[in-house]
């Protein structure tokens, strides 16, 4: 069978699969299956992709527009952010700009994301990402700051990609490190 021709659900649990059983990615086991993983049908509640630091939920209209290397990449994309503990050590960030720590964020995981590949052709960032190589080697923080710089420098800052998932910081507030 097709992998369009699959229901978004089961596109995200071949891509999970694809994913769990992959030399390169299935040290994440056993973040891939920490909390929740469902598909939103409702476009205004989930657009894209969304994680608040434990679950991961995947918009049905985005799924279904990405070949299945950009799905790979959307799973990975969203337990990075899990593995990374993003939205409890990068929480003041987002108190700061919440834009800003999402764009840096992202900025982070894709490049990690894209160099892991190796032009493999396993995973492929979708066109809405962010990604930029001179934050090679940078941690969310450091890419934060530069961005928070070149912001007030009249830079870039907002004007600059929004990346293609939401980040779900309130409900990741109370969580403890």
């Amino acid at each position: 069978m097709s992998f369009q021709n699959l229901t978004e659900e089961q596109m995200v649990q071949k891509c999970t699969l694809d994913v769990l059983t992959h030399s390169k990615y299935r040290s994440l086991a056993g973040v891939i299956m920490m909390g929740v993983t469902r598909v939103e049908d409702d476009p205004r509640k989930c657009p894209t992709a969304y994680t608040n630091g434990l679950d991961k939920i995947y918009g049905r209209k985005f799924v279904r527009s990405l070949v299945e290397q950009e799905v790979r990449f959307l799973v990975l994309h969203e337990c990075m952010h899990v593995a990374l503990r993003h939205l409890i050590t990068w929480l003041w960030m987002w108190k700061d700009d919440p834009v800003l720590a999402n764009q840096a964020c992202d900025y982070v995981i894709n490049l990690l994301l894209v160099l892991s590949d190796d032009n493999e052709g396993f995973i492929k960032m979708p066109k809405e990402g962010c990604l930029d190589l001179r934050f090679k080697g940078m941690d969310s923080g450091e890419v934060f700051r530069l961005l928070k710089q070149e912001k007030k420098d009249g830079k870039g800052g907002n004007g600059g990609p929004q990346g293609f998932d939401e980040h779900g910081w309130e409900e990741a507030k109370g969580r403890t490190e």
